[in-house]
């Protein structure tokens, strides 16, 4: 005969035990992704570790422009995952810059490495190399990151370029799990208590000063039509209607919607350097 009292306080217990490790996941780049060494550059890049910045490479253009451009990778990911966009820019004369995120490539463990955590290390590495008026190009993780010094420090860089960038940081942590194919409800008391933690770290300031269309510097956000993190629905969509409602006469983001493709692979549409060889070529007008 089951006993339902045990049978309930098993199934509780176990629900418990699941919240707990999605907390430690959600807010933790787990030892196997974030210890992911794969560096390919088809460029000269040399390779610095600072104890408050991280890793971090540079590769000096052979023919510079003059111009300087930071990447900024995506989630359980590093540095080398932005090499396809870099070649972009290195075509073109740009010095380049790669920083591994906290708790990313070999930067090393760090529990909670917030893109707001992030942005503060791209604020310490332009500070310590000195880096005049850069382009901060950043996926998704890297786009928070971008995105937050943009909105701390408008004056500090030259401009955007957003891929798959979420609108919003609110319901952040659900759209995590709907990626990947886990329902939030699953794991409401994780969500919530992360979210929780997120608002004391930043004392108000985050999610809340999360606000693309209060960006300053010219900006490019590209997104993918089949993007099933940050769906055009709940993100992309919302931007354009704020956008519409401000009614600015300038405005300076530009957008691009990549057709059939999802959240980390727009860089392999045939349009993408097209695209954005266009929008440099733009920004020394702006």
């Amino acid at each position: 005969m089951i006993d339902l009292h045990s049978t309930i306080q098993f199934v509780l217990i176990s629900y418990l035990v699941l919240n707990v490790l999605g907390f430690l996941l959600l807010n933790n780049n787990i030892v196997l992704l974030w210890r992911k060494q794969d560096y390919q550059f088809p460029f000269d890049a040399t390779l610095f570790m600072d104890k408050k910045i991280g890793a971090y490479w540079k590769a000096c253009n052979p023919n510079p422009n003059g111009q300087t451009v930071v990447f900024l990778h995506g989630w359980s990911e590093n540095s080398s995952q932005m090499t396809l966009r870099a070649n972009i820019y290195w075509r073109l004369g740009f010095t380049l810059y790669f920083l591994d995120g906290p708790g990313h490539g070999r930067s090393g463990w760090h529990f909670f490495p917030t893109g707001v955590l992030y942005s503060e290390r791209l604020h310490q590495l332009i500070q310590k190399e000195k880096i005049e008026n850069p382009i901060v190009h950043g996926l998704s993780y890297g786009s928070i990151a971008a995105v937050i010094l943009a909105l701390r420090h408008p004056d500090l860089i030259q401009a955007l370029v957003l891929e798959s960038a979420p609108i919003h940081l609110n319901g952040i942590y659900s759209d995590f799990l709907r990626f990947a194919g886990i329902p939030p409800l699953l794991f409401l008391p994780t969500i919530i208590f992360s979210e929780l933690v997120f608002r004391l770290r930043y004392l108000g300031e985050f999610p809340k000063n999360y606000d693309l269309t209060k960006l300053q510097p010219k900006t490019f956000i590209i997104h993918g039509e089949m993007d099933t993190m940050f769906t055009l629905d709940r993100h992309f969509n919302n931007l354009i209607r704020q956008i519409h409602e401000r009614n600015d006469d300038i405005c300076p983001l530009e957008f691009w919607i990549a057709d059939s493709k999802g959240h980390a692979d727009i860089v392999s549409h045939p349009k993408f350097k097209q695209k954005m060889e266009l929008f440099l070529t733009q920004i020394n007008s702006y």
